[in-house]
């Protein structure tokens, strides 16, 4: 198993047992998972980010800290989260990762996920200038989410 699945795994747990929230050093964590403290930051980078429903505080330094909490959010709240993290979804991975939060998160079925990847993909905007590739990206994703606001 990778060690981001295992990390990964490790704060779920962890999240259960703290209901929905856990605090400990990025240390102590990266003691537990068996791996270097800056793959924690990784980890939380990728897998615990706002789009899937987590808010990160911390602090470094000698009294440091990592705070991983799962909030619940409205649909319309998620969804207007999601069309303002357009604003920074530079290529196809983040916007896959908007997407993966918004089935992950109950909010579109798979046949919707799997519909907004394929519309969103590298194959459906293949002949279009690569310049203009990840606007058209963006403004269609966004597009969708506004359909899904109005209709959820």
């Amino acid at each position: 198993m990778q060690f981001t699945k295992i990390v990964e795994l490790l704060i779920l747990e962890l999240l259960d047992q703290g209901d929905g929230t856990v605090e400990m050093k990025r240390g102590d964590l990266a003691s537990r998972a068996g791996c270097a403290p800056s793959q924690i930051n990784y980890v939380i980078s990728q897998k615990f980010t706002p789009q899937r429903g987590y808010v990160i505080t911390s602090r470094r330094g000698e009294g440091g800290y990592i705070r991983i909490q799962k909030v619940q959010l409205s649909i319309n709240e998620y969804l207007t989260n999601c069309f303002h993290m357009l604003n920074f979804a530079s290529d196809l991975r983040k916007i896959e990762a908007i997407i993966m939060g918004l089935h992950d998160n109950n909010i579109i079925t798979k046949c919707e996920r799997d519909l907004l990847t394929a519309a969103t993909s590298s194959a459906a905007l293949r002949t279009l200038p690569p310049a203009v590739r990840a606007g058209v990206r963006i403004d269609t994703l966004r597009q969708m989410i506004i359909a899904l606001i109005e209709n959820k």
